[in-house]
């Protein structure tokens, strides 16, 4: 009888705490929902927005999202095919043995890594975004908000979070 109290109560507790796990906060989105449009316009924003990196050297695009870089579904890369990158999947990806750089085995170079790092929903048509791009030792990340206005996602930068580029030589 004891036996069977105890494991009701530590069950009913069990599934309460679980149930409190859930997305409780309006403003979470869900890492799978990174892939959204307003996740594709940040990203069509960050490659619009690159600074010129190793001019003359191929580039290859690697989209990742979270802080842990998770690889994103290659569907997702398909939104971006009018511009005509090559893009590759973090999956894929190698590291260079002395710079520890990611790199492309098939092609040999490293990619210029696209990140969406955070999204946070401010209503159903506008999201706060970090996100960032980084090449070698180069790196920016910033906060955009993306609305929906009039069908189309506008991105606004809000403020650089961070940066570091490498010193042009004089």
């Amino acid at each position: 009888m004891m036996n069977r109290r105890l494991w009701t109560v530590l069950t009913l507790t069990l599934t309460t705490l679980l149930a409190g796990c859930g997305a409780s906060d309006p403003s979470f989105v869900r890492l799978g929902d990174y892939e959204n449009d307003a996740g594709a316009a940040v990203v069509r924003q960050l490659i619009q927005t690159l600074p010129e990196l190793a001019p003359g050297v191929p580039k290859e695009y690697c989209i990742v999202k979270a802080l842990d870089l998770r690889a994103t579904d290659m569907e997702f890369t398909h939104q971006f095919q009018d511009l005509k990158l090559l893009f590759v999947s973090r999956d894929v990806l190698g590291e260079q043995e002395d710079t520890h750089f990611p790199m492309n085995p098939k092609s040999g170079l490293s990619p210029i890594m696209l990140q969406i790092a955070r999204m946070k929903k401010l209503s159903a048509e506008a999201y706060e975004v970090e996100a960032a791009w980084a090449y070698k030792r180069e790196f920016e990340r910033k906060r955009f908000k993306t609305e929906l206005v009039g069908g189309q996602w506008k991105v606004t930068e809000l403020e650089t979070l961070d940066r570091y580029q490498t010193p042009v030589a004089k």
